[in-house]
């Protein structure tokens, strides 16, 4: 069975032939400070939404079918501006900056470590991160580019036809049977040019298989569903272009 890996979702919800989709539009309230409201309208629902200031969030994650724009406190990483220690994950603010805890300082989680650091569970200390071809057991391990393919290697590296366990670590994007191959790519007339629309499934092959996965639900106003693209549709030059370490 193909196993497919698909990126650049165009929505968050997948759908079949016998679910409608819902609808999505930009609206203004009529109270200032709401910014979302959920309509049940048959067997779907209406999402009505509108955009936040700068510094708010929209407070949408209730049962209640609307939500309002909230004042939103970031908790903020080593390096950046803070006011008080609370502003900080490591809780450390030294002349108005976050510091992070050193090597071997007790932490919780990886955002409290400083640059170069992560929170090892085991023991609770910050312990510095994995470097290129040393073992690794999670691609957060190791360091800024690299992923975990048993040992910390960068992102793209490993050739076609090369074995591994892991697509981001081959040049291809995606790997089948433990071998680095040619990605899925959507099958049909201009399929992996833009948002393809279609009805119940969408079918991507592969040089070994095929397989066809539900249409998904775009975020539109209209009941449309698409066809998402597969990994080997991606020019992956632009994908590379577009990550900065």
């Amino acid at each position: 069975m193909l196993k497919l890996a698909l990126v650049y979702l165009l929505t968050t919800a997948y759908s079949d032939s016998n679910v409608k989709c819902n609808t999505y539009e930009c609206t203004t309230f009529t109270q200032q400070s709401q910014c979302y409201a959920k309509q049940q309208i048959g067997d779907r629902f209406n999402f009505q939404l509108h955009s936040c200031p700068q510094d708010q969030l929209c407070d949408f994650y209730n049962d209640f079918g609307q939500g309002s724009c909230k004042e939103h406190v970031p908790t903020k990483l080593p390096g950046e501006f803070c006011k008080s220690p609370a502003d900080c994950s490591s809780n450390i603010c030294l002349n108005h900056t976050c510091q992070g805890v050193e090597e071997k300082g007790s932490c919780v989680q990886d955002e409290q470590c400083n640059h170069g650091l992560f929170c090892k569970k085991k023991n609770g200390e910050c312990a510095p991160v994995i470097g290129v071809n040393k073992e690794c057991t999670k691609n957060d391990r190791c360091d800024a580019g690299l992923v975990c393919n048993g040992v910390c290697v960068p992102l793209f590296s490993i050739p076609k036809g090369n074995n591994s366990d892991f697509g981001p670590a081959c040049e291809t994007f995606y790997a089948e049977d433990g071998v680095c191959t040619e990605g899925p790519k959507l099958k049909g007339e201009n399929a992996g040019e833009g948002p393809t629309q279609c009805n119940t499934l969408c079918t991507y092959t592969t040089p070994k298989d095929s397989s066809e996965l539900p249409c998904v639900c775009g975020m539109t106003s209209e009941e449309t569903k698409y066809c998402n693209p597969g990994i080997g549709d991606i020019n992956l030059d632009d994908v590379l272009c577009s990550i900065k370490f």
